[in-house]
């Protein structure tokens, strides 16, 4: 008796929580797995518009994204699993979990019953279920760990490189040479502090036009008075603060000369468009921190004095609670990073 041929499971199916970086690695996912011929169905539990806007600026063509939010999601996986009655599809999380919520664990538990292949990743290969587990490889690199999972499905060995996305370009916010700044997180603990961030503006001085963008939100809880009074003051930057569309995103990252933020979404997209980047960073993961590429320069105070490690320890301050790997980050340290990565020519 002859085993059957292999088919290629006919849909992937992701699930995006909100995060612009997070779903950058989804969309890089989606794009190898269609490089093999398996379409992608991404369920978007926020940001559904921002997420599409990014689709339809990208060169990913079998991917579709369905709007996941509230009551919505559970139409989503209710249409997955009637998928799965039909056809063979393969849900993956390609990401590090340990725990689901109840939510998923309904989702997951029930798919597979239904014949799906469930695909999860783990740091340590502890994670006690029945389900396809990838567990994280020494230094790799998340867009590293998604060709293995392609490989997997495909059955053949995938060894794109990076990037496989392109977008494309907004128009620049400026006319000219300028610098990008974005200094902020998804909180103020994981920014840049404001009081140092004038200290920054203030040693790179004004032979280089600055873009500095934050959203309204961000701009209501990290723009301080000082900060506010020192921009007003100094016609070479130029403030931006607005929801940011795709498009105007692609264009300040695009056209500048540096990008320096703290945000993971904008430092992989500059990654993605060829830029030249100064991270401050707050935190271990290696796979979001992409050191091994020559055009990033990473900051972060590691350990203190004692050598205990710095990542993700609260402290307070007289202007704030702060990640003390962040905000021991001096800031003639970001402004030499910033002037070193200039271009010469």
């Amino acid at each position: 008796m002859t085993t059957p041929a292999y088919k290629l499971p006919s849909l992937a199916v992701l699930t995006v929580h909100g995060g612009f970086g997070d779903f950058l690695f989804q969309l890089d996912l989606a794009k190898r797995l269609e490089s093999v011929g398996i379409p992608t169905r991404i369920l978007a539990r926020k940001n559904y518009l921002f997420f599409q806007d990014i689709l339809a600026a990208s060169n990913v063509g079998k991917t579709h994204i369905v709007r996941a939010d509230g009551w919505r999601y559970v139409f989503a996986i209710l249409s997955v699993w009637l998928r799965a009655v039909s056809s063979s599809i393969a849900i993956i999380n390609s990401f590090h979990a340990t725990k689901f919520r109840l939510p998923t664990r309904i989702y997951y538990a029930l798919a597979h019953k239904l014949s799906a292949e469930v695909i999860i990743s783990s740091t340590t290969g502890e994670v006690q279920s029945p389900y396809t587990q990838f567990v994280y490889a020494d230094h790799e690199l998340i867009w590293q760990r998604n060709n293995r999972i392609v490989s997997y499905l495909a059955r053949t060995p995938v060894s794109e490189e990076f990037p496989v996305l392109t977008f494309a370009t907004g128009e620049a916010p400026v006319y000219g040479s300028y610098l990008h700044i974005h200094p902020v997180g998804s909180l103020l603990q994981k920014s840049y502090p404001p009081k140092k961030l004038i200290a920054v503006l203030e040693a790179l001085g004004p032979t280089h036009p600055i873009v500095l963008t934050l959203t309204p939100r961000e701009e209501r809880w990290y723009v301080t008075e000082e900060l506010r009074a020192y921009i007003a003051a100094h016609p070479h930057i130029t403030f931006i603060s607005k929801q940011f569309s795709f498009a105007h995103l692609t264009g300040c990252v695009a056209h500048a000369d540096v990008v320096c933020t703290v945000n993971t979404g904008i430092l992989w997209l500059a990654l993605i468009m060829g830029k030249r980047i100064v991270v401050c960073d707050t935190h271990t993961d290696f796979e979001w921190n992409p050191v091994a590429y020559g055009q990033v320069t990473r900051l972060s105070e590691d350990f203190d004095e004692r050598g205990q490690s710095l990542h993700l320890k609260l402290v307070e301050h007289e202007d704030g609670t702060f990640y003390e790997s962040m905000y021991r980050i001096e800031p003639e340290k970001v402004a030499e990073a910033i002037r070193a990565a200039v271009p010469t020519t």
